[in-house]
């Protein structure tokens, strides 16, 4: 599936061409880097086809619409979609995106209408003017004849004759199309909401903002809900709290107790590495192996967080049995994993601690003098020789440690008493 994310609200204004429209090109959520091949952009409107453009500037990994270049200085106010067409190397063309285009619109600046001047007239004048037409009317108009009496309309009130709809009206019991805005100012009510458009989306103007949205609730993606903030950040979406609670003690207590946990449904965590947003959360694995798993039990607890995109961030995993703990970090969809050791399990730099079973050391010990490695004396024997000289062993687990000594003018040789 090959989407277009634009980072912006889509909008520009006749005649401005200071306005760049930056998108990134996605294929199954993968980045395509397009700017080592051919590019052009089509543009359509509710007419068909306009134009097509070439894509010659490119930021980090997106493409640059700039309508300061060519033929994008003669769009006339209009809403149009945009559609990216890729040559890639083997020949073939991809078109970004796969379903419709990438809205935007071009809107009409303040030059481009004609405008005068309204002269203050006051009520009264109006009422005097009317007087005066209808008095000079009255005095130059004969009385005719009497007109025939109307006939009863069937579906008319009050037996008066039934009023047919004009072109454009609204009529309840008949389809109507809306082809222009329209504004309600009071409340409407609504047995069904669709909304059809190549990117629908609803906007929000909290407090009566000027401004183009402070909320928007937009399907980028057939299944997949954005809500989004003017500068196109993720919004938050808070469930059952109290919006009054500005201390937020209720939304964190709600968000922390009602968090859900899924059954998992990906059969290897490669799947999770390379759409961590759509498998964001706790899932519960039982009795159901999983590829590249960093541990061949199966009954596992599994949280994954996503980072600051699709294919990054971090995935916990939890043994029941054992109780071990593994993380796995997540960069451009590969993971690493780190076995987290239970602390009451392993020696500390620090502290006085007691280690069973032997240890390998493959590289050099190292102690230092002010701190003599200390062993349990674990037996001690002392030799005599005839001429007053001594000797003493003491064993050591297994090592045997002598010291001795010597009378050097009468013993040259120590012997056993």
């Amino acid at each position: 599936m090959k989407t277009v994310k634009l980072y912006g609200l889509g909008q520009n204004k006749f005649g401005d061409t200071d306005t760049r429209f930056k998108a990134q090109l996605l294929n199954n959520d993968t980045i395509v880097l397009a700017r080592s091949m051919p590019i052009v952009a089509n543009i359509a409107n509710k007419s068909g086809f306009v134009m097509t453009v070439p894509v010659k500037e490119f930021e980090d990994d997106n493409v640059v619409i700039d309508f300061n270049d060519g033929d994008l200085k003669k769009l006339t106010p209009d809403d149009y979609w945009l559609e990216f067409e890729v040559t890639l190397e083997d020949g073939d063309i991809a078109k970004f995106p796969t379903d419709g285009g990438m809205p935007f619109t071009i809107n009409q600046n303040l030059k481009s209408t004609t405008g005068k001047l309204v002269p203050t007239v006051t009520f009264q004048q109006v009422l005097d003017a009317v007087d005066a037409k209808v008095d000079k009317y009255v005095h130059t108009i004969q009385k005719g004849d009497k007109g025939d009496t109307g006939k009863t309309g069937a579906t008319g009130q009050n037996g008066k004759d039934g009023q047919n709809g004009k072109d454009g009206d609204v009529m309840q019991d008949k389809a109507n199309h809306f082809t222009q805005t329209n504004t309600f100012d009071g409340t409407v009510y609504l047995g069904q909401l669709e909304i059809k458009s190549p990117i629908p989306y609803i906007d929000f103007h909290f407090n009566n903002a000027s401004g183009d949205f402070t909320t928007r609730l937009i399907e980028y993606k057939a299944g997949e809900l954005s809500l989004r903030n003017p500068d196109d950040t993720p919004a938050t979406l808070h469930a059952n709290v109290d919006y009054a609670d500005t201390a937020r003690a209720a939304q964190t207590a709600n968000t922390a107790g009602k968090l859900t946990t899924r059954t998992t449904t990906f059969t290897a965590f490669a799947q999770v590495a390379k759409d961590m947003i759509n498998y964001s959360g706790h899932w519960a694995n039982a009795d159901k192996a999983i590829t590249d798993s960093p541990t061949a039990q199966m009954w596992l607890a599994i949280n994954v967080i996503p980072g600051y995109d699709a294919t990054s961030g971090v995935i916990e995993v939890y043994a029941f049995s054992g109780g071990y703990k593994w993380i796995g970090l997540v960069n451009s969809g590969n993971i690493k994993w780190f076995l987290v050791s239970d602390d009451s399990k392993v020696l500390h730099n620090t502290g006085n601690e007691t280690a069973a079973g032997d240890k390998s050391f493959t590289g050099s010990v190292v102690i230092q003098d002010a701190n003599p490695v200390k062993v349990k004396q674990s037996s001690t024997v002392e030799f005599n020789s005839w001429q007053a000289s001594k000797m003493k062993a003491t064993r050591f687990g297994n090592i045997v440690s002598l010291r001795y000594s010597v009378n050097p003018n009468n013993d040259n040789k120590i012997t056993k008493n």
